[in-house]
């Protein structure tokens, strides 16, 4: 979905909506009126030099309890961001189906390893491929005698994002791995050895399906994530850190966003 080999349409996927107003300001974008969106996702466009920017976000779900009755406060639904890996799948393809955009960017927060090297509240662009931490499927159809079989290959995945050697350069931006899981709960027991065996920076739960989707229709992928709080502490701590951050992080994740789509509108793909 290239235009003659030139970024002119960037589509950026954000889960909530706390990460994208912030992105919305900053590229001066405005809401899109009159279309029907699948459930309750909200769109947003603009342009930037010769180019457009889309954003969308995943939209909201009613919160059930556990004997399945919709759980409500003062009468009303109570509801939240739909956030993790399904929602930012079909985010991704309904974005990609309506703009035919040259790139997608998934853009938001993410928990940072803190013993790799990670950073609170710096953001990172993917530069190595983004996969699944905790979509285990060890099965052995017959026929596979590989020594790591097909589907646990299939299942962690390996979405390789768009290379931009010179824009990593000119804007001095930091290169981080992103590995995506689709619990925001610390990870534990053979979910946690797939995650430290990937040796990811980063820990989302949208990149990797992102990835896969634009794979998919063969449109390059992006991943820019800015660190909240850290992994492997108390699960209370993490809670505290990422509500703690998640605005001043958005904010930060907003500047490098409008500074790597201003960088690549109107550019060939090669000279990325």
């Amino acid at each position: 979905m290239e235009s003659g080999g030139r970024v002119q349409r960037v589509l950026v996927v954000v889960a909530m909506t706390h990460e994208a107003l912030p992105i919305i300001s900053k590229l001066s974008l405005q809401k899109v009126e009159g279309e029907k969106f699948l459930g309750s996702m909200v769109a947003y466009k603009g342009t930037v030099g010769t180019g457009e920017v889309f954003v969308i976000t995943n939209g909201v779900a009613n919160v059930y309890e556990e004997d399945g009755q919709p759980r409500k406060k003062d009468g009303e639904f109570v509801q939240v961001e739909r956030v993790s890996v399904t929602p930012a799948s079909i985010t991704t393809w309904e974005g990609i189906r309506r703009y035919s955009p040259d790139i997608v960017i998934s853009a938001g927060t993410a928990g940072g390893v803190q013993r790799l090297g990670a950073v609170k509240r710096r953001v990172y662009v993917t530069q190595t491929p983004v996969k699944y931490f905790d979509r285990l499927i060890d099965f052995r159809a017959p026929g596979d005698d590989f020594a790591v079989t097909n589907y646990k290959c299939y299942g962690v995945g390996s979405y390789s994002p768009l290379a931009c050697p010179n824009m990593m350069k000119d804007l001095q931006l930091h290169e981080g791995s992103v590995g995506t899981g689709s619990s925001f709960s610390l990870p534990e027991g053979l979910v946690k050895e797939q995650f430290d065996k990937g040796a990811a920076l980063l820990k989302d739960m949208e990149a990797a399906s992102v990835a896969e989707v634009a794979d998919m229709v063969k449109v390059p992928f992006l991943a820019v994530k800015g660190v909240s709080d850290y992994v492997y502490q108390d699960q209370e701590d993490i809670s505290k850190e990422f509500a703690e951050n998640l605005g001043p992080v958005s904010e930060e994740v907003a500047s490098v966003l409008a500074q790597c789509v201003n960088y690549m509108i109107g550019k060939n793909f090669t000279d990325l």
